[in-house]
């Protein structure tokens, strides 16, 4: 995981990039019940977690230690992980949202584009915008990668997508950021105050 943080993967060899090294430290999973950020990461967002805003409920990590540090997600907690790992490489990433899936891609800087599916551990050649004629070679590839037939994500993957708005992750970064630091601030504040009430 040390690796994958420090982004020498994503760094060396662009064309090789392996998206499915967040795929294996990283679990599909989201609990519908309770909130997904566990007390003892962040007891704020995991108290918001409990109410019937969706948000909060099923929190996804803009921070990529965060997120592989709960260890589970969905697909888009995998692409805002990916997005994260290459901008801080200086490689330009957006994610894509298809109805019923997330993925990213990734510029490469020589004017090509991979498309990066960290959730099953896949990488295509880009643009995002030819996927929509590519159903067959989306299929063989989820395929391969899964050991199981794949129609649904490449039926998935040749409809219409829209492009996440960077400000918003720009946005939420500094809510997280707001909400880490505050976890600290209450209790010490609280604790502050109770000693100086009592004197």
């Amino acid at each position: 995981m040390r690796q994958l943080l420090q982004g020498r993967w994503l760094r060396s060899g662009l064309r090789r990039i392996r998206s499915n090294e967040i795929n294996r430290c990283f679990v599909h999973y989201i609990d519908k019940a309770s909130p997904n950020v566990p007390f003892t990461q962040n007891w704020i967002l995991w108290t918001l977690g409990w109410l019937p805003i969706g948000f909060f409920k099923r929190y996804k990590f803009i921070c990529a230690e965060r997120a592989l540090h709960r260890g589970f997600g969905a697909c888009s907690q995998s692409a805002l992980i990916l997005v994260e790992l290459a901008r801080r490489n200086a490689l330009p990433a957006h994610v894509l949202r298809f109805p019923g899936h997330v993925i990213t891609e990734i510029s490469t800087g020589d004017g090509t584009s991979l498309i990066c599916d960290a959730d099953y551990g896949v990488v295509l050649p880009g643009p995002a915008a030819s996927l929509a004629r590519r159903h067959n070679e989306i299929d063989v590839v989820y395929s391969a990668r899964t050991g199981r037939e794949a129609s649904n994500v490449a039926q998935i993957l040749t409809s219409e997508f829209h492009i996440f708005d960077i400000c918003r992750i720009a946005q939420r970064q500094l809510f997280e950021n707001a909400m880490f630091v505050s976890k600290w601030i209450i209790p010490v504040g609280g604790i502050v105050f109770g000693f100086v009430a009592t004197m």
